[in-house]
């Protein structure tokens, strides 16, 4: 009987191991013991970043340009004193993957440890707590002594000369950092993943529009492991902006997009603005694929901080009032007039827009000299005054693409 019981026991325990494998596998996708990446033109890399080749001991200053080859200078490094990927505190290994420089220490260092400078880096990032690695003070800095292959606790350290002059370079919060066990070269353009970059222009769109389809672009349990929250309580706090305005025009920097060991990194700054408010802040994106889908595995807001609203302000006056002027109409696939910003990409727009005024049954009407934005918690109102004394009143809000769309029947 007592065997029995063991037995039955044991078949239960190994069942419930069985399932919290399964349960974690689910969540934490396998890290590789060294990643080795290959690094080529693309349209869509940061103008500048850092790449470091643990293998042979060397950083690379990466500058993109408009010629076939990335435009690289090699620097002599030193790395943790301890080969593979960093997974625990204190294993003496430098981790490997996308990372970000957050800020510059160019006071209280020990100096024969860390030179005159340090670029602390974000480790562990949202991949690297998915994937349960630990530790901290993963940093970029100099050393007061000579440099010898595999030194350091895991940081990367560089003549002190060389970091001291970083910083005119580097921008903190943009700039990243590459770190792979070894790094190969092509002079063959490929191309960006299509995929990622549409759908991180899909999630800017719906954060703009307050919709929710945006939710469906995350990973719930990725989300839950990497933020320590449940995804529930990520999905209320984006609910609650977007209960706070009734609009929202969100202005990015172009996109950047980076590949980690088994991830993707897009990256930009991003100014939200509202009738009353302006935030800047950067925004990265880190996606993992679940059954061949990319979805966002977790996200980090560094920096967001109130900026003038009225340099804002002043860019939607001099924006509505050129395209009023200008009468840049467009009608769209659903009959919906937009104007678009001057100079604005017509390429992502052109399948769904044609010039308003150049189709048969299209009427120009004539625009009046004076022309007064003023921003309200409806949109934006162009009230317009024309030459024969008659006034006009009309309504746009955020469109695709910085563009802005003329509501219908807010003719007064």
């Amino acid at each position: 009987m007592k065997l029995l019981t063991a037995l039955s026991f044991s078949r239960a325990l190994y069942a419930s191991l069985l399932c919290l494998i399964f349960v974690s596998s689910m969540v934490r996708p396998c890290a590789a013991e060294s990643w080795q990446t290959t690094l080529a033109p693309q349209p869509h890399l940061p103008a500048l970043f850092l790449a470091v080749d643990k293998s042979i001991q060397r950083t690379f200053l990466i500058r993109t340009t408009a010629t076939p080859a990335l435009d690289k200078e090699k620097l002599l490094c030193t790395t943790g004193q301890r080969d593979g990927d960093k997974m625990r505190e204190g294993d003496l290994k430098t981790p490997e993957g996308v990372y970000f420089i957050e800020k510059k220490i160019n006071s209280g260092l020990d100096f024969t440890q860390y030179g005159n400078t340090a670029f602390p880096l974000n480790y562990p990032n949202p991949i690297d707590r998915i994937r349960d690695k630990t530790g901290y003070g993963i940093w970029i800095h100099g050393r007061g002594t000579p440099l010898d292959p595999k030194l350091t606790r895991g940081c990367v350290a560089l003549q002190n000369p060389v970091v001291d002059t970083l910083d005119q370079h580097i921008t903190l919060h943009q700039t990243p950092v590459v770190i792979a066990q070894q790094l190969t070269w092509s002079n063959a353009t490929h191309e960006t993943s299509a995929e990622i970059l549409h759908k991180t222009w899909t999630w800017i769109t719906a954060r703009e529009r307050g919709e929710d389809r945006l939710f469906s672009l995350y990973d719930p349990q990725y989300m839950a492991k990497s933020t320590g929250k449940s995804f529930a309580h990520v999905t209320e706090a984006v609910r609650a902006e977007y209960m706070a305005s009734s609009w929202t025009d969100i202005r990015t920097s172009p996109i950047r997009i980076l590949e980690g060991p088994g991830y993707m990194v897009s990256f930009f700054s991003q100014t939200t603005n509202t009738a009353t408010t302006s935030t800047q802040g950067w925004r990265r994106l880190y996606w993992l694929q679940r059954d061949k889908q990319w979805k966002i595995a977790g996200e980090e807001w560094i920096a967001p901080r109130s900026v003038p609203h009225e340099d804002y302000v002043r860019t939607v006056e001099q924006e509505i009032q050129a395209l009023v002027h200008e009468n840049a109409f467009f009608v769209n696939a659903t009959g919906q007039k937009t104007m678009r910003t001057p100079g604005a990409d017509a390429s992502h727009n052109s399948s769904e827009a044609v010039p308003y005024g150049q189709g048969s049954d299209a009427v120009r009407q004539p625009v009046g000299p004076q022309v007064q934005v003023v921003l309200t918690a409806q949109g934006v109102e162009a009230r317009i005054s024309s030459v024969n004394a008659t006034e006009q009143t009309h309504v746009f809000l955020p469109g695709k693409f910085d563009s802005w769309t003329l509501q219908p029947g807010t003719q007064q």
